[in-house]
């Protein structure tokens, strides 16, 4: 998790519940080369262009773009933290331009999500900071599940698409091996359609496949389908 602003960044990391710390980083922003300049006086007020203005606008300009290439510098090292750590995804809190920035910086290395843009650096209340963070954990989790169901579906329903939905397709699928991606409803199936799923997990944690249990929307839209689907190796 990030906390960003211009000049300031911390970075979290969530786990099971809790909060830590793992790194702060400030911007020390120094522009010896300027000083406001004064407009010489005239006899015509007309004629009086504003020179202060002028420096200050270059001052301002310098100013954001050496705060862009801190917050680009950042994304670097929060994806040095993301290799090291394993991490799936990074959620940040902050203006959206200063997040796109830490997200650029990063290179592609680590997807980074704007969770809230909110300024949350000064963020005192820690556990206010955590409750955030958890209720963006869940709604990212959320999404992630339904575009997890829907490119399932719609590679099923796909001449040679690689995915598959139903029961007796997914199981055809787990016997063959194909099976990459295994998607079940997490909300209490009916007792004999829980048996069959205790079944297609063994089979697909035997091969290799992933399995993810789905909640909420992506449940309901899964339900229309047999209430599992798959995404495919072949």
């Amino acid at each position: 998790m990030l906390a960003v602003s211009a000049e300031h960044v911390r970075l979290y990391e969530w786990a099971l519940g809790e909060l830590r710390d793992v790194d702060d980083w400030e911007a020390v922003l120094f522009m010896p080369d300027w000083r406001e300049r004064k407009a010489q006086s005239s006899p015509d007020p007309a004629r009086v262009h504003g020179t202060s203005s002028s420096g200050r606008d270059q001052f301002d300009q310098r100013l954001d773009a050496n705060r862009e290439r801190f917050l680009e510098q950042v994304g670097g090292l929060v994806a040095e933290h993301a290799e090291q750590r394993r991490w799936r995804q990074v959620l940040a809190f902050g203006a959206s331009q200063q997040v796109d920035r830490v997200s650029e910086g990063a290179r592609g290395r680590i997807e980074i999500e704007l969770a809230d843009a909110v300024n949350v650096i000064s963020e005192n209340d820690r556990g206010r900071l955590l409750e955030r963070i958890e209720s963006a954990v869940e709604e990212s989790n959320r999404r992630r599940e339904l575009d997890l169901v829907k490119a399932a579906i719609d590679a099923a329903n796909t001449p040679s698409g690689r995915g598959a939905a139903g029961i007796h397709e997914i199981e055809r699928s787990l016997t063959e091996g194909r099976v990459r991606h295994l998607v079940m409803d997490a909300e209490a199936p009916p007792p004999d359609l829980s048996q069959v799923e205790d079944h297609l997990v063994e089979q697909a944690l035997r091969t290799s496949a992933d399995v993810t249990p789905v909640d909420g929307e992506a449940a309901e839209v899964l339900r229309e389908h047999g209430g599992v689907a798959a995404l495919l190796r072949y």
